[in-house]
Parts: C-alpha cells; structure tokens; sequence
C-alpha cells in the first residue's frame, strides 16, 4: 500500500504509514512488517453518527514459520471479525 493522506480544511484526517519490525536481513524469511491507516477520532465519530453507520474490523494475521532452515515455509492464515456481528456480513 502506498503511504497517503486525506485533508479535510488543510488539516490531516486520516493518514497511512508502513512500518516494519526487527528491520535486520534474515535468510530466506521475510522481514515481519504491514500497513496502518490512523483517522481523526473526531471526524471520524462525526461522520459515523452523521450518517447512521456503527464501525467494525476485520483483522488478518498471517504466521509463517520453519523448523528448519531448509524446510518448506509453512503458512498460518487467521481472520478475526471484532465488533461485527455476523447477522450483518
């Protein structure tokens, strides 16, 4: 995802940033890293009271592991639904 930023009146709303973790080479594994977008909690309440709307996430997590070096990476996929009910998916 490339990194952006919304204004609202010149002044910042919501904003995207990458950020990865343990920044050091590994062989053959991939550096542990993602996106995250942050949005003004007052606009952002604003918005949602103003148009009748309740907010909920969806959270992939996505584990990969070895036991050995030399072993095929394996690969955990995992969804959470948080603050969503599922009458309305």
């Amino acid at each position: 995802m490339t990194p952006f930023s919304c204004l609202q009146d010149g002044k910042p709303i919501a904003w995207s940033q990458d950020w990865s973790e343990g920044i050091k080479e590994k062989i053959n594994l991939e550096i542990p890293h993602g996106t995250f977008i942050e949005i003004d909690s007052s606009f952002l309440n604003e918005y949602l009271d103003k148009h009748g709307l309740r907010l909920g996430y969806l959270a992939k997590t996505t584990h990969k592991f070895r036991t050995h070096s030399f072993d095929k990476e394996q690969v955990i996929e995992d969804y959470q639904l948080i603050g969503v009910s599922r009458i309305i998916i």
